[in-house]
């Protein structure tokens, strides 16, 4: 399989791309985990996820995919050469292209997962109307047990977990309502756990970016204006950046540039049509500089429009996003710093 040239972008492909790992990209596309070793101007297949011909038949109708949450949502590069995958109700620990284990996970998909030594850790993410206990879960990959290291008893959900790589601590997002709303650190062996904010729908996010100073997230709430913040992790002195067109959902880093990403949601406040991508080069100055318009499929059965980006350290010149639910759907398109430069200085956004 190979990627396309575009006018407005460096590449295209088709698929989501999920991972960069060094030299290495990873995306998921109808069924099969795919790897490039070349910038993403070629892919190999690795594994196939259904291997019958029903399911995989299934696998390959998008709007299928969309209405049951079907495929891979994360890969994460671990120890050895070993990865993992998580996808429907799994997870999948495998090296090369042979799988390891495999085993149930907690809730439903989670939001985030991150490197735990040679495991991984994710939150449990599920209706929860009943407000039962929700847990930070420690999946392992050789005995495929799920350890739950942290318990929650006054949220609904864990929206995401993230490693701080300056001092290797792990933050935490929850959700929903105002009390449950809030951001946590815990130290690297999550013995001891900081709460940092809480207690209102700004201080309801998902996705969070770091670098020496900062801590910045977005507001993913459908009942108000959402803003990009940053918290200053010393003083914790926090400080609006801007106001952004609905929630913000996911977000990256390539060198020093930040992104966040906007979801299009049921919302009678945040009331667009389009989802966003906001870039920052120095964590103050945020400008839109894409907008990718929501496709006409009902938003609660076929999902969000949103826009992913991959995990893992890019240390690259090029941004890899990939709309969902938009227009130019199940494809992930690559575009130079350059070119973000272009669009970020002249305060341009492309529209599609």
């Amino acid at each position: 399989m190979k990627s396309v040239t575009n006018l407005c972008f460096d590449t295209y492909t088709k698929g989501r791309v999920l991972s960069l790992d060094k030299d290495e990209i990873w995306k998921y596309y109808k069924g099969t985990i795919y790897k490039s070793t070349n910038g993403g101007e070629e892919w190999n297949s690795i594994i196939n996820l259904y291997p019958d011909f029903f399911t995989h038949f299934l696998s390959k109708s998008s709007l299928f995919s969309r209405l049951y949450r079907k495929g891979v949502h994360h890969i994460q590069s671990l120890d050895n050469g070993i990865y993992c995958a998580f996808y429907d109700k799994n997870v999948i620990f495998f090296k090369g292209g042979e799988i390891i284990t495999t085993s149930p996970i907690h809730g439903s998909r989670p939001l985030a997962i991150e490197k735990f030594g040679n495991s991984v850790v994710y939150g449990e993410y599920c209706s929860n109307q009943d407000r039962k206990e929700v847990s930070v879960w420690q999946a392992d990959c050789i005995t495929k047990e799920h350890k739950a290291i942290i318990v929650f008893d006054n949220i609904r959900h864990i929206h995401g977990i993230y490693k701080d790589t300056s001092d290797n601590s792990f933050w935490i997002t929850t959700g929903d309502e105002n009390h449950e709303s809030g951001i946590l650190r815990a130290t690297a062996d999550f013995n001891n756990i900081e709460n940092v904010l809480d207690g209102s729908q700004q201080t309801r996010t998902i996705k969070l970016l770091f670098d020496a100073e900062y801590v910045y997230f977005g507001s993913d709430t459908p009942s108000e204006k959402n803003y990009i913040y940053r918290l200053h992790k010393k003083t914790r002195e926090l400080e609006r950046l801007c106001e952004v067109g609905s929630s913000v959902f996911h977000g990256c880093k390539v060198n020093n540039w930040l992104f966040f990403s906007t979801a299009v949601e049921p919302s009678l406040t945040n009331e667009t049509k389009y989802s966003e991508i906001w870039a920052s080069c120095d964590g103050k100055d945020w400008r839109c500089i894409m907008k990718f318009k929501k496709d006409f499929w009902n938003k609660k059965l076929f999902q969000y429009g949103q826009i992913f980006f991959p995990v893992g350290q890019n240390e690259s010149n090029f941004l890899w996003f990939s709309p969902f639910a938009t227009k130019k759907t199940n494809k992930s398109f690559c575009v130079s710093i350059d070119k973000v430069k272009e669009f970020y200085n002249n305060y341009n956004s492309l529209f599609y």
